[in-house]
């Protein structure tokens, strides 16, 4: 449990670092992703159970990493892929 709540901590404290290099309040969170101000409050406290669609769509909003998935296929699964497959998951 103290390795989930560590997490959710990293996450939270990464929205809030983009939010302020971007100059934003949870409010203009909220409304790029068509949520209400309480459910942004939630994801920035630490202890929200996000779903990997909510991630990403975080991620692209804000045009953070939170799901090291590309990065983590690109160093792992690259060698053993055909070259088509790995140029189209980097790709997007």
């Amino acid at each position: 449990m103290e390795g989930q709540n560590n997490i959710k901590s990293l996450i939270a404290y990464k929205i809030n670092l983009a939010l302020k290099q971007k100059g934003w309040k949870k409010q203009d969170l909220a409304l790029k992703l068509n949520k209400s101000s309480s459910e942004i409050s939630k994801f920035v406290s630490g202890k929200h159970n996000f779903t990997i669609d909510t991630l990403h769509e975080i991620e692209e909003c804000l045009g953070i990493n939170l799901l090291n998935i590309k990065h983590e296929f690109v160093e792992y699964c690259k060698p053993c892929m055909p070259n088509k497959f790995v140029k189209n998951i980097i790709s997007h």
